[in-house]
This record gives C-alpha cells, sequence and structure tokens, in this order.
C-alpha cells in the first residue's frame, strides 16, 4: 500500500500539478496512519475523532 500512495502522491504532483495533498483517517486506524507517515505526509492535528495528514509539494 505504500507503494501505491507514493505513486499517487507523485502524479498528484508532477502530472496533475497539485500544491497540496491532504488525506483522513480515524485516529484508530493506525496501519493508515502509519502509511500516511511512510510516504512522508506530516500529521496535522483537525478533529477530535480523526486526523488530518498532507504532503506539501513545494
Amino acid at each position: 500500500m505504500t507503494e501505491v500512495v507514493s505513486k499517487i502522491i507523485q502524479f498528484g504532483f508532477e502530472e496533475v500539478g497539485l500544491e497540496r495533498i491532504q488525506a483522513r483517517c480515524m485516529v484508530d486506524n493506525t496501519g493508515s496512519a502509519k502509511v500516511m507517515e511512510k510516504v512522508g505526509m506530516k500529521f496535522e492535528p483537525l478533529l477530535e475523532h480523526s486526523q488530518h495528514i498532507t504532503a506539501n509539494g513545494a
């Protein structure tokens, strides 16, 4: 899954021209959070019961 997410992020920045990509997961979903962190996304607290993780293309 980490490889797939990495390719999606790469496509978004390089082919589509996105400047920022956001993702959310439930706090209890540690597997998804770990994948997002492994691909370089950074955690930003958002809501009480979710996580907000971003990747910046800059």
